[in-house]
């Protein structure tokens, strides 16, 4: 998805990243675990712990997404744990 397909949706993205990150806040779990996604999903995690400063956050992302984006790991919080997911298929 490139610029011109996110830009007019630009303010509904960043209200959904509050709503959720309040939605967080409110509930005030342990930790706070995220799946794949992400431009979304650190931008959450990022405003939870904003607002839960004590908040722990594991995020289990596919090894080909680090590949897509070179420096992204530099940018993972130091607190926050993150988790390689590898994609095994199992045959009865």
């Amino acid at each position: 998805m490139g610029i011109w397909e996110v830009l007019p949706k630009y303010r509904h993205l960043k209200r959904r990243i509050a709503e959720t990150a309040e939605a967080i806040a409110e509930a005030r779990p342990d930790v706070l675990i995220t799946i794949d996604s992400p431009d979304f999903c650190l931008r959450v995690a990022k405003s939870a712990r904003a607002l839960l400063p004590d908040l722990k956050t594991t995020h289990y992302v596919a090894p080909s997404v680090w590949a897509w984006r070179s420096g992204r790991a530099e940018k993972w919080p130091r607190s926050s744990t993150m988790c390689w997911r590898s994609c095994l298929s199992s045959r009865p």
